[in-house]
């Protein structure tokens, strides 16, 4: 099932970062395959310290993180959220699914991910809703993600041990920026929107 999710995200990354528990072998993986793995030194602190024992050694201005039950990842949603993550300048993408903002699949800027999953950690925090719910957010609402130009729905996937972290090396010279000033709620063109700073929650939708 690993090859699964690792092609998927290759179709839209350069690399694949693969995050493992301190005790848990290698897998094989098919030939070709440009995979780096990498191990979550603290097994059993929560799905947030294996996302940021990936971030630390990822090079890229953006990733993809991604669940290891997810081969029926859609490339084409990955691409839109990656557009939504360029033309915001926002420091996360994520999805809505059935009413719920969902950690996964989503869209990261690595360096402010990287410094707001270190501070979540030390305060105590282990979930990925507490790094999406502290940093600049789009949610892309399902109706959106589910049709054209995704073509397909995205798995629903719940969280496992692995994490998946794809760098996203051809946005590194992106010209973006976080958000941080503060203006209420408006709806343009079909767009419900909200600019803010951290924690603030942006929407994207039909």
């Amino acid at each position: 099932m690993l090859h699964h999710p690792v092609s998927r995200l290759l179709e839209v990354c350069d690399e694949v970062i693969v995050v493992l528990a301190p005790d848990v072998e290698e897998p094989s993986m098919p030939a070709g395959m440009r995979v780096e793995f990498a191990r979550d030194a603290n097994e059993g602190e929560g799905p947030l310290r294996g996302l940021s024992a990936g971030l630390e050694v990822a090079n890229a201005e953006w990733v993809v993180l991604a669940g290891g039950d997810m081969p029926d990842l859609q490339p084409a949603v990955l691409r839109e959220m990656l557009r939504a993550a360029r033309e915001t300048g926002v420091v996360a993408v994520t999805l809505s699914d059935g009413g719920t903002d969902r950690p996964l699949p989503s869209v990261l800027r690595t360096v402010p991910a990287t410094d707001a999953a270190r501070a979540l950690l030390e305060a105590g925090r282990r979930s990925l809703q507490d790094l999406l719910a502290v940093v600049a957010t789009v949610v892309v609402d399902e109706p959106t993600w589910t049709v054209a130009p995704c073509g397909t729905s995205t798995s629903r996937p719940t969280w496992t041990a692995d994490a998946w972290i794809a760098s996203i090396d051809a946005a590194r010279t992106a010209d973006l920026r976080v958000l941080r000033d503060r203006a209420p709620l408006r709806r343009m063109d079909g767009v419900t929107a909200r600019r803010g700073g951290a924690g603030s929650r942006r929407r994207l939708g039909r």
